[in-house]
């Protein structure tokens, strides 16, 4: 099903509201989703190459073997969503809100998770070779790869990989979808 935006003039458009969209398998590779409300939308199999997601309200949506090469995704709320499989290879994800979601098995090869929030989230088989991981936020919930340890030795246990060692977990949000009352889903 391709529902994406073909030519360069409909991709400048403002991003509409998707909340708990049925949007599986779309090809909106390049889109400009800035600040989008994707929260809940079914985004599995979604080809979203480059796509700029800056600040976007993901929160528990799917997107089970996604492809978001090289996208944007700083500032984005990912918060309990579902990323199992997805390739994140080059992605930025700075200062995104992780917690608590699943990355089973992504790969997040020369992506950029510097500040991010992984609080509770699942890596485990997540591909992190050349990943940055300066200063992010997890706990003993979080879930690493079996052969990774974050820490002190993190950058010797995956080349270029390079996490915090002073870093602390912080409070996470309630798990609403921005604009959302807390407790609602």
């Amino acid at each position: 099903m391709e529902t994406g935006r073909p030519d360069a003039e409909a991709s400048d458009r403002p991003a509409a509201s998707l909340l708990e969209a049925a949007c599986a398998g779309v090809h909106w590779s390049g889109a400009n989703l800035v600040a989008a409300d994707l929260c809940g939308a079914d985004l599995s199999r979604a080809l979203l190459d480059r796509a700029i997601l800056r600040q976007a309200d993901l929160s528990f949506a799917d997107l089970t073997g996604a492809r978001l090469t090289a996208a944007d995704l700083a500032g984005a709320n990912l918060n309990t969503a579902t990323l199992a499989f997805a390739e994140l290879t080059d992605a930025d994800l700075r200062n995104a809100n992780l917690a608590g979601a699943d990355l089973f098995a992504a790969n997040l090869q020369g992506a950029n998770l510097e500040g991010a929030h992984l609080e509770g989230a699942d890596l485990d088989q997540a591909l992190l070779g050349g990943t940055r991981l300066r200063g992010v936020h997890y706990d003993g919930d979080t879930r690493w790869p079996e052969d990774f340890r974050p820490g002190a030795d993190a950058a010797s246990r995956h080349a270029d990989a390079r996490l915090d060692p002073d870093n602390q977990p912080s409070e996470t949000d309630d798990g609403a979808c921005m604009g959302e009352p807390a407790g609602a889903v």
